[in-house]
């Protein structure tokens, strides 16, 4: 035989003794398979009455814990709103808390400056108490003064009258001898004309002027006259400037002539102090 034919006929010889084995054990366990199949249908049946009374305990302990479980959700839910109303709450505290904080400090600001200017007007108070009577004293002052005042104003009154009739006795003289000077140059022209011998008499002056002073610069030096060219005011006459009462205050010549004005420069000396208002006159 070779070699494959005696493996072929090993293994057979194996396999023969191996199934031989097989059924002997079958054989010897045979009777017990009955009795451990009613044991394990038993079993069967007590695990299966077990899980339908655990199954029954499991539905009802999870339709319990369903809910619980939503009335956790609903009380979580409460608890969750709460405590997120408890933190707007706390942050609206907390701005609350900051904006009073705030006002605060403006509010003591404004205290110590409240202060502050109590402590100054009472100070204020007190100055203006000594400037009241300060001002009351004065008052009397000027009360009196103004008394005086008045009483010297119609004093002027009087003398200021009487200086105008005085004027105007002295205008009417100056307009007599006006009268008198336009006649004698009549009388020299004629004479002139008619008598060769004093045709070298000279003529008087043939019109006097009369102004008043109706501006003065700041520095004094030229004074401003109400009457102009329209008078016969020409540039290079000379004016005397005088008071009311016929008091010589200075002269001043004329440099600049318009038609109802002009202005002279003043020529020293001065006596007194030169005011709008003042009489001039040319020389």
């Amino acid at each position: 035989m070779s070699t494959i034919q005696k493996a072929f006929v090993f293994i057979v010889l194996v396999l023969a003794v191996l199934t031989a084995a097989v059924n002997l054990v079958l054989f010897a366990q045979r009777t017990n398979w009955k009795a451990k199949s009613a044991q394990s249908e038993q079993a069967l049946a007590d695990c299966q009455t077990k899980a339908t009374a655990a199954d029954k305990a499991s539905q009802t302990t999870i339709a319990t814990n369903k809910s619980d479980i939503l009335n956790l959700q609903t009380q979580l839910a409460t608890v969750t709103s709460d405590l997120q109303n408890a933190k707007n709450d706390l942050e609206s505290t907390r701005a609350d808390k900051a904006v009073i904080e705030g006002l605060a400090s403006e509010l003591k600001a404004k205290v110590d400056i409240l202060a502050k200017n109590m402590d100054a007007i009472q100070q204020r108070t007190d100055e203006l108490e000594k400037a009241k009577q300060a001002a009351e004293a004065s008052l009397e002052e000027e009360k009196t003064a103004r008394q005086n005042a008045e009483e010297q104003l119609a004093i002027a009154n009087r003398k200021s009258k009487d200086l105008s009739v005085k004027v105007d006795s002295f205008n009417e003289q100056l307009a007599a001898r006006d009268e008198e000077i336009k006649s004698l140059t009549q009388t020299v022209n004629v004479l002139r004309a008619y008598a060769p011998g004093i045709a070298n008499v000279p003529t008087p002056t043939s019109q006097r002027i009369f102004g008043s002073v109706s501006g003065i610069s700041d520095d004094g030096t030229v004074v401003y006259f109400t009457v102009g060219s329209d008078d016969g005011v020409k540039d290079g006459m000379l004016f005397i400037i005088y008071k009311a009462d016929g008091t010589y205050i200075g002269q001043a010549k004329i440099y600049e002539v318009s038609a109802k004005k002009s202005a002279a420069r003043v020529i020293p000396p001065v006596v007194g102090t030169i005011s709008e208002g003042d009489n001039v006159a040319n020389k």
